[in-house]
């Protein structure tokens, strides 16, 4: 009697909308009635039990991310430069068991090593052609859950980072200011902790807090853990002091599991649909013995109504790499949220339809988003 793990996922992190699939076998799927039997373990709690069934020969295979994508959020997102837990983050194992006889019994059993798990889904594609251990920061010039080509902060906005880290425990982050001419004008390390799953907000407010902004152009940030034992790759935010009369910032769950940001930079246009439910009333009313007619009373009266309030903003000019970004990450996004004076909003995206735009003539392309900001409901008269 003997189970084998013939295949596990390659990853030493998985995302939970891909394929999370171990491969099993047994030297004993000839005897009757013959099964595996599989428990899943979430945080090594047992989370269900299933009957699998070999499909090739004798090898049978399991596949998590259902169960991982139904019980993953997205991150939690920090209200300071320190590290933050998402706890959005899952940690899950396989037993696995032969199952035969005339009265079915478990016999021999395996285990898989534990994997950790984020909320995120990659085009099959991209998937197929991506090591994910990239975004895993466990050695050095690793990448966090981003690939934003171009990143870009205004004054009073939030721009949100996040790392799988391997080994917890104290890390720096390092902030480097430059000039227009590419001087280094200020450096920064700040001492923070790590956890698995680590968010880092370095809005403008943060980064003006130990620099001031207002001659800077260029802020690079990365990672150190454990004095070099672990580092991410360098992140440039492009600082823009410029004037903008009217600006729209989305933040939006990626692919990756990160939270990403994009500012609508062109005049944002709202619309208004409304849904009225009504009721018919006769034209006049008894008032005692007198039946009379007033101008309160109508023939139709509303008792509620609902106010579907939509923005459509554009992106100003931006590069086709930046478009491409936009296009894979914020429209295929299940989790919006609008920067707005009260804080985050979370929006729906309503549009329908996007482009991809890869020309030889034209080099800076335009995208228009429109998004489902508010819906009201009136009281009931």
């Amino acid at each position: 009697m003997a189970v084998t793990i013939n295949q596990s996922p390659s990853t030493d992190f998985v995302l939970s909308g891909n394929p999370i699939v171990w491969v099993f076998s047994s030297n004993q799927t000839a005897q009757v009635n013959f099964s595996y039997y599989v428990e899943v373990y979430v945080d090594s709690v047992l989370h269900s039990t299933h009957q699998v069934f070999p499909e090739s020969g004798i090898y049978g295979k399991f596949d998590a991310s259902e169960i991982l994508d139904s019980l993953l959020n997205a991150p939690q997102l920090p209200t300071g430069i320190v590290g933050y837990d998402a706890l959005d983050y899952l940690n899950v194992s396989l037993t696995v068991y032969e199952r035969y006889g005339a009265t079915p019994a478990l016999q021999a059993s395996a285990m898989t090593s534990s994997l950790k798990s984020t909320k995120g889904k990659l085009f099959l594609n991209d998937w197929i052609n991506t090591n994910v251990n990239t975004y895993y920061v466990g050695s050095t010039n690793r990448s966090l859950l981003t690939n934003c080509p171009d990143i870009k902060l205004r004054s009073g906005e939030k721009l949100y980072f996040f790392g799988i880290i391997e080994d917890i425990g104290s890390s720096t982050i390092n902030l480097t200011y430059k000039d227009s001419s590419g001087s280094t004008v200020n450096t920064e390390s700040i001492s923070i902790n790590n956890y698995d799953v680590t968010g880092y907000l370095l809005s403008y407010a943060i980064l003006d807090g130990y620099y001031p902004l207002d001659n800077v152009s260029t802020v690079d940030f990365y990672l150190d853990i454990d004095s070099g034992a672990a580092t991410t790759i360098t992140y440039t935010i492009n600082i823009d002091n410029s004037c903008t009369e009217y600006t729209a910032r989305l933040h939006f769950l990626n692919q990756l599991g990160g939270i990403d940001a994009f500012t609508f930079t062109q005049v944002g246009r709202y619309n208004a649909t409304t849904e009225t439910q009504s009721f018919l009333t006769t034209q006049g009313a008894f008032d005692g013995a007198t039946f009379g007619w007033d101008g309160l009373n109508s023939q139709v009266n509303n008792y509620q109504v609902g106010v579907n309030r939509k923005l459509k903003i554009e992106s100003g000019w931006i590069t086709a790499d930046v478009q491409e970004w936009l296009n894979n990450n914020l429209f295929t996004s299940p989790y919006v949220l609008l920067e707005t004076s009260n804080g985050l909003l979370r929006v729906a995206n309503m549009s329908t339809s996007v482009t991809y735009n890869r020309s030889k003539t034209d080099m800076l392309f335009n995208t228009v988003i429109e998004i489902d900001e508010l819906h009201h409901t009136s009281m009931i008269v």
